[in-house]
Formats: C-alpha cells, sequence, structure tokens
C-alpha cells in the first residue's frame, strides 16, 4: 500500500514536473527594437582645368583640305571622378553668302575617331574616358576643312571655332 500511495503521489508530481518543464523550454521572447545607422552625406566639388584658357581656332585663310591638330590636357581638379566627358563647339561665323554654311564643310575629329560635322558637334557629344580626381586625360582634336569643298572658301576669314569640355558624373 505505500508502494502504491508513492506511486499515485509521485506520478502526478512526475507529470507536473515534465509539463512544466515542457513549457518552461517551448516558451520563447521575442523582441525587437529599429536600429538606426548613421547616414553620412559628403558633397563632392567639380572642378575641370584645360591647359589653355580657352581652346579655338581662328579660321582664316582655309583651303580645302586644310587641318589643324591640337591636343588639349584637361585635370579634373575636383574632388569626384567623371566617367565621362562631354564636348561642343562654338562657331563665331564671320562669313556670308555662300561661305556662310562652312559648318556643315569643317570637320572635328576627335582622338583619331570619326569625323564630326562641327554644325553636329554644336548639339554635344560623349567622349569616352574617366578621369578621376587629380588626374589627367588628353584630347587630340584635328580640324579639317572637306577636301571636297570648292576652291570659292579659300582666303575667307570664317571666324572663331571654340571648344566647351564638360565632365559628367
Amino acid at each position: 500500500m505505500k508502494k502504491l500511495l508513492k506511486k499515485r503521489v509521485l506520478i502526478p508530481l512526475i507529470v507536473i514536473a515534465v509539463v512544466a518543464i515542457g513549457a518552461a523550454v517551448a516558451y520563447a521572447a521575442f523582441t525587437s527594437a529599429p536600429v538606426t545607422t548613421s547616414s553620412n552625406l559628403t558633397t563632392a566639388t567639380p572642378g575641370l582645368l584645360i591647359n589653355q584658357v580657352n581652346p579655338a581656332w581662328n579660321l582664316t585663310n582655309l583651303v580645302p583640305g586644310t587641318t589643324y591638330t591640337e591636343t588639349v590636357q584637361l585635370k579634373n581638379s575636383g574632388s569626384m571622378t567623371f566617367n565621362s566627358l562631354g564636348l561642343t563647339d562654338s562657331l563665331s561665323n564671320n562669313a556670308s553668302g555662300d561661305a556662310g554654311d562652312i559648318g556643315s564643310l569643317l570637320y572635328v575629329t576627335i582622338d583619331g575617331g570619326n569625323p564630326i560635322s562641327v554644325d553636329a558637334l554644336a548639339s554635344g557629344v560623349q567622349i569616352s574616358g574617366t578621369i578621376v580626381s587629380g588626374g589627367y586625360e588628353s584630347v587630340v582634336l584635328t580640324l579639317q576643312l572637306d577636301s571636297g569643298a570648292d576652291n570659292s572658301y579659300a582666303g575667307y576669314n570664317f571666324g572663331n571655332l571654340s571648344f566647351t569640355f564638360t565632365g559628367n558624373q
């Protein structure tokens, strides 16, 4: 009888202990809190220097087939990288009459690429090349008066052709 009484008391105690242990194991607490990482906002300074004040050609006494070549050295003086360069031109055309269409007969070649008419270049082109902060890029510009132009263009003062370079991020 003592054994039976011990079993009757012991079994419920064991069951209660197992349930209590199971409940403790099954309980889990979850907490969450938003974490804000520090955000830094920095500014960059753009800067593009050219080895000359204004790359330009004075277009006088041209004859068909005349070429000019010049290397323009660009320096990124800013704190950001330029992923490409832009180039536009401006022709201050002094010519009149038949010589007024000179922009379609003048071609610029950039770094040995395909010739672009001065008229088309006025809308701008992208030049490949990356210039890191403090870095340099040389751009070779070649100007040519179309060799197929007739001799009526010879000796005209066509004005000045100037170039503008831009750095693109």
